[in-house]
């Protein structure tokens, strides 16, 4: 099926239609607040609720440059799913056992979390934990899936083995491994996927109800190295707060903070027509589970409430200079994801592409969040570094934030609780060695 053209399509993301402008104008001038959180994403917006909800007497702002849940969390797949970097295996051996399997745990509890606070607020997020299935692909993948339940069985975490007949009862792919490649996936079984648009709305909601205060198309053009630190707003105007929350995912950069250590990802994904009956019985996926493939750069997909395919794939781009400008609509991304889907889709199920949309993901080397004080500028806490696996950490993450800020350290002693990920200090070490990087890691899953 030829890809829709520009015309033809929609480009804003589906998640944004559950979002409503909450914010107010920035009326300028100098103001004086306790905690100002920057980035009215899930990850700023949580963290506001978390503060206010342990310290309601605060005086709190929430700063956005566009509106409320414009950036990453929108232009995510909605998926809320366990785990941290790429390689279970690999995070063993960098951080040890016991504080993978620290780590691992407290990504779980975030799953589950995010359910509860969505439950605890009456956020109606279309909450669904079907689990998630990592599927083999080729030989290849199966004996990379046998090394990962492995790491799952030393740490003790919850997962389960599926043959290729156990996968295709639960859904069918177009090349599901056959017999002699076993384990064709396995399965987790705490996963699933909300409405990110809504999370955010009723995060923003249960923010000003507490008495905090969101302003919209406010841009934050500096933030001082004293404490408290002075913010200045792009047209104008100051806020001297005593913290700030940093939480911008891939932007902050932008503000000369985290340089080098987070690097602004480019991802697309796409958006089918509701399937029909019929489809929706030649793929099975009763329940509904989200899906990526064992690859080094892997395919994630899951279905929305209306039985829409939300599809992500293909190579991670990084520009000259970690620039975060939009990018602007590309055919070849959009085909390239076609041709994954086709090549991961039953034929039985036709292409018909709604519409696609292009995210920014903050991304480091060592895939593990940064969330702590920052050295040189004592009054803030960057919280991010997500690197692919922000819905629910990022959610989850305001309860660690609130903790800083209440109490001066971490609420445990994780390598994520950190200000330094790893720093890579030339422009050309960090353009040429990203395209490089995946470029081998293309070529090795294509071998």
């Amino acid at each position: 099926m030829p890809v829709p053209t520009k015309t033809m399509l929609k480009h804003e993301p589906i998640w944004t239609a559950g979002v409503e402008s909450q914010g107010q104008q920035f009326p300028g001038g100098r103001h004086c607040v306790d905690t100002v959180v920057i980035g009215a994403g899930l990850a700023g917006l949580s963290a506001a609720w978390h503060i206010l909800a342990k310290r309601p007497e605060q005086t709190l702002l929430v700063l956005e440059a566009g509106r409320i849940g414009s950036g990453a969390s929108t232009r995510s797949t909605g998926m809320l799913t366990p785990g941290i970097g790429q390689n279970l295996a690999a995070l063993i051996k960098r951080v040890g056992v016991e504080q993978a399997r620290g780590m691992y745990n407290q990504t779980l509890w975030a799953v589950n979390y995010a359910g509860e606070l969505a439950q605890k607020l009456g956020i109606d997020c279309e909450l669904e934990m079907g689990g998630q299935l990592i599927v083999a692909h080729g030989a290849k993948g199966s004996e990379r899936l046998r090394n990962q339940a492995q790491a799952f069985a030393e740490l003790g975490l919850p997962h389960e083995l599926l043959s290729s007949a156990e996968l295709d009862h639960l859904v069918h792919l177009k090349h599901s491994p056959d017999a002699t490649c076993d384990p064709a996936a396995i399965r987790l079984p705490i996963a699933g996927t909300l409405h990110p648009g809504r999370m955010v709305n009723g995060l923003a909601q249960q923010v000003l109800d507490l008495g905090g205060i969101i302003y919209e198309q406010a841009k934050v053009t500096n933030i001082s190295s004293g404490q408290p630190a002075t913010i200045t707003i792009e047209g104008g105007g100051e806020i001297v707060a005593n913290k700030v929350i940093l939480a911008t995912s891939g932007n902050a950069p932008d503000l000369g903070i985290m340089k080098g250590r987070v690097l602004p990802v480019h991802l697309s994904v796409l958006l089918t027509e509701p399937l029909s009956p019929a489809e929706m019985q030649v793929l099975g996926w009763q329940g509904r589970e989200c899906i990526i493939d064992s690859r080094r750069l892997f395919n994630y997909f899951r279905l929305t409430k209306d039985n829409r395919i939300i599809f992500g794939g293909g190579l991670p781009r990084y520009h000259w200079g970690g620039s975060t400008m939009p990018e602007p609509d590309n055919p070849e991304y959009l085909a390239e994801l076609s041709a994954e889907f086709r090549n991961t889709i039953p034929d039985e199920i036709e292409l018909k592409v709604a519409r696609s949309w292009n995210g920014l993901i903050d991304y480091v080397l060592d895939t593990i969040p940064a969330i702590q004080y920052l050295p040189n500028k004592p009054a803030v806490i960057h919280v991010g570094g997500w690197s692919g696996h922000g819905v629910a950490l990022t959610i989850a993450s305001g309860a660690w934030v609130a903790h800083l800020v209440n109490e001066g350290i971490p609420p445990e002693q994780l390598p994520w609780f950190r200000a330094n990920p790893p720093f890579i200090p030339f422009e050309p070490a960090r353009f040429i060695g990203f395209q490089a990087t995946t470029l081998v890691m293309s070529l090795m899953d294509r071998a």
